[in-house]
């Protein structure tokens, strides 16, 4: 669905009809100030409600799998505690800059949390293992990227269930990944990460000390950037 952009309205029910809120669909629009998103909305896709600058309620219900990319963006007066534990995908920076994004109490070791969703990260200057913390489920696309150039190594709980695309891209002083042995979605190997079954290489840490490195046999997809440098 598009939302035309010169409708006023301030309240707005997405009608249950609807799967997948289309790119762009109410991006910009300067009157929406509440916004319900029904059960039947699988998708909200890039950009979708970007610079929403008065929406500040948002209803999001379970159903809802994927929010795409900068999909919420630049709504800064938008403050939400918790998402559907449905979603299975977040993109990178699906919620900077909003109210949420703006407070303190929602970083932890500089890493931006919404509820059990681990969701992007700021500057961590520190050389230092980083622990995610106990309870998270999803960690987003590029959720590590760019600023955590000296973290040695990133540990993961076993509640951890996604955990998104290049989320630890550009993490140059990576040494070890470990994930808790409970985990039942990811595995640890020598500090390899893994999916459960080790069939997925998902992340080979960019500094880590062997010469060599043998790809199990039981691997068949090695993920995007997976080996990167």
């Amino acid at each position: 669905m598009a939302f035309p952009a010169a409708f006023t309205d301030e309240e707005f029910t997405i009608p249950s009809t609807v799967e997948t809120v289309a790119p762009y669909a109410f991006e910009n629009n300067k009157n929406l100030t509440s916004v319900t998103v029904p059960p039947s909305v699988k998708t909200i896709e890039n950009n979708a409600f970007d610079s929403c600058s008065e929406l500040e309620t948002l209803y999001l219900n379970e159903g809802l799998e994927s929010i795409g990319e900068y999909a919420f963006s630049y709504c800064g007066m938008l403050d939400l505690n918790t998402l559907p534990n449905s979603v299975t995908h977040i993109g990178n920076c699906a919620f900077n800059d909003t109210a949420a994004y703006d407070k303190e109490e929602n970083w932890e070791n500089d890493l931006f949390y919404i509820g059990n969703c681990l969701l992007d990260s700021r500057q961590h200057t520190e050389s230092e293992p980083i622990a995610v913390k106990d309870g998270t489920r999803l960690i987003a696309d590029y959720a590590f990227s760019y600023c955590f150039k000296n973290v040695t190594e990133i540990m993961f709980p076993d509640t951890v269930t996604h955990i998104g695309e290049m989320a630890m891209l550009s993490c140059d002083s990576l040494e070890k990944v470990r994930v808790l042995e409970q985990n039942t979605s990811f595995k640890s190997v020598d500090g390899v990460l893994y999916n459960d079954d080790v069939s997925v290489l998902i992340q080979y840490p960019q500094k880590k000390a062997e010469k060599t490195f043998v790809i199990p046999d039981t691997v068949t997809v090695i993920g995007e950037y997976a080996l990167s440098s």
